[in-house]
């Protein structure tokens, strides 16, 4: 017996892909790559890519306008807000 995936096939992220939906947002944002699909460790993308043993174990946060539009998060979770010296930042995660 065999099994089918009615999935649709994930394709490889490329370059140009990787722009466009990047174009959008200002381009001073630090890069910052998560080790892991669950956020367990995340490291700054740097000119020579992600330095070697350079694991860094902060938080990710909402943005302003996501906290702003969620209410539970902004009561529940976040209700001291976002933290001074937080840095804006895009993620990218792997996928499982």
């Amino acid at each position: 017996m065999s099994h089918v995936s009615t999935a649709p096939p994930q394709r490889a992220m490329t370059v140009a892909r990787l722009r466009s939906r990047l174009a959008a947002l200002p381009g001073d944002l630090m890069v910052v790559l998560s080790h892991d699909a669950e956020g367990n460790h995340y490291s700054p993308l740097t000119n020579r890519g992600v330095a070697a043993g350079l694991y860094h174990t902060g938080s990710v946060y909402p943005t302003h306008e996501e906290l702003a539009e969620d209410s539970e998060a902004r009561e529940l979770v976040y209700p001291d807000g976002i933290p001074e010296g937080a840095a804006p930042a895009v993620v990218l995660y792997p996928q499982r």
